[in-house]
């Protein structure tokens, strides 16, 4: 039976397979988001309150340790300001003293967690380091509802220059295996609901009190409040929109696939596009260009993200009456029938290259390689790397290598997975590569700097 200390990012899908992992092993639920603490002292957990550390100044600390931590948490690197991330340093520093106590006390085999960027899995992943401890990071998988991704080195999704590294060095990777384990009975624990009233106030206490977000940072809110409640209007009326797969698709088309506005701030974003009408209005102007010297004519089709609807506006959409815009079709339709498809870094992008389509992106993201993708550098160059793209295609070998790479290192699968409904057989499957991970680090050491992307395993 081993120790784990599970850091949740994900509330119910941690919360109900920590408590799977609690027919094996001993499991310790931690978590700096106050809201998911609310939910776990909801659920009578014992559950380590991160979030409750008091930041303090850091002058006397390891900047070095702390620099080195910082460098990994995306908000960081966006941070604008020098108090910002000075509120960055301090609350990291916090974090390692409550971490370091924290486990000179409590005996810890194994630390399982969400492939996030933040700064609690930051570091989390210092303190692996230091103690030769193992990670399991895991994520919603890059094979939508085909796998999910449980692998002991941070992800950094957003990093396209070390996944570049990963695959280069991918002959000298050992493969982690999936060990068999005992089906063992087990009910789902029957979760209870969080009074509003406490949310509300916890949300006063922490997460919309802007005296403590200052001072923690990493866990400000993405959206304004008022931007927050339309967001979940729009997604609630987005799940009664009207089905559009009977439509008629053109002829000839370019696929835009939109996401959140939100990304735009969110990862290195060089050419400043700052929201999903202005890529629409580029890419628009773009395709007017390139059909100015075509006898026919390319048409461009923008797919909303279906937890997005009403990202475009209507009065935007009446500026554009020959731009098809779908917010309820099936994805794998438009990438069959699509010539091209453009993405600011959209998972759609991967998919697309898995059909062996082309396909050009303006931001980071872990496909995003020069092997792989046309990566728009100028958007006047747009009209002729659109040309380029359609002419040319992808490099279908590469496509080939890079998934292969992808699917032997780093997916469990797991058909029809889903972290909002997952099953137990989906739990299984994960269990069975944590105890992978157990068993080769009995012969391997195995802590996450051990696997430092782009360089040979430490022998």
């Amino acid at each position: 039976m081993a120790d784990i200390l599970y850091l949740v990012h994900k509330m119910r899908f941690d919360f109900l397979f920590g408590n799977y992992l609690r027919k094996f092993h001993k499991v310790t639920f931690m978590t700096s988001d106050p809201m998911i603490g609310l939910f776990l002292d909801t659920q009578k957990e014992n559950a380590v309150h991160l979030y409750e550390v008091e930041p303090s100044p850091a002058a006397s600390k390891n900047s070095f340790r702390i620099h080195k931590t910082l460098a990994q948490t995306h908000y960081y690197q966006l941070a604008q300001g020098e108090k910002i991330k000075q509120a960055f340093y301090d609350l990291c520093a916090a974090y390692f003293i409550f971490l370091d106590n924290y486990l000179t006390q409590k005996k810890i085999d194994i630390i399982v967690t969400q492939a996030k960027n933040f700064l609690d899995s930051a570091c989390i992943t210092t303190i692996a380091n230091d103690n030769k401890l193992p990670v399991c990071y895991l994520g919603g998988g890059f094979f939508r509802g085909e796998s999910c991704s449980a692998f002991f080195e941070p992800q950094l999704v957003f990093d396209p220059d070390i996944w570049q590294r990963r695959w280069d060095h991918a002959a000298a990777r050992l493969a982690v295996p999936s060990l068999d384990v005992p089906d063992v009975p087990h009910e789902m624990q029957v979760i209870k609901k969080t009074g509003s009233i406490r949310s509300v106030w916890q949300k006063a206490r922490y997460q919309r009190n802007p005296l403590w977000v200052s001072r923690h940072p990493d866990l400000r809110p993405t959206r304004s409040l008022i931007k927050d409640l339309r967001h979940q209007s729009l997604k609630s009326s987005g799940k009664k929109l009207p089905d559009q797969s009977a439509g008629v698709l053109p002829g000839t088309f370019i696929l835009l696939p939109l996401q959140g506005n939100e990304i735009c701030g969110e990862v290195a974003n060089p050419l400043g596009i700052t929201d999903m009408e202005y890529l629409t209005s580029i890419t628009y102007g773009a395709l007017q260009k390139l059909n100015s010297h075509r006898k026919n004519k390319i048409q461009l089709v923008v797919k909303e993200h279906p937890a997005r609807p009403g990202i475009i506006s209507v009065k935007f959409k009446k500026k554009y009456p020959d731009v098809l815009f779908l917010y309820k079709y099936p994805m794998p339709r438009l990438l069959e029938k699509t010539k091209l498809v453009v993405t600011f870094n959209s998972l759609t992008g991967f998919e697309a290259l898995q059909q062996y389509k082309p396909v050009i992106t303006f931001g980071p993201l872990f496909y995003t390689l020069p092997k792989l993708v046309y990566a728009c550098r100028a958007i006047d160059t747009l009209p002729e790397l659109m040309e380029k793209a359609m002419a040319q295609g992808c490099d279908r070998q590469a496509v080939d290598d890079f998934v292969a790479f992808i699917r032997h290192h780093f997916e469990v699968p797991c058909p029809g997975f889903s972290r909002k409904n997952p099953t137990l057989e989906t739990f299984r499957k994960i269990h069975g590569k944590i105890e992978g991970i157990l068993e080769f680090c009995r012969h391997h050491p195995c802590s996450p700097d051990v696997w430092t992307p782009g360089e040979n395993v430490r022998q």
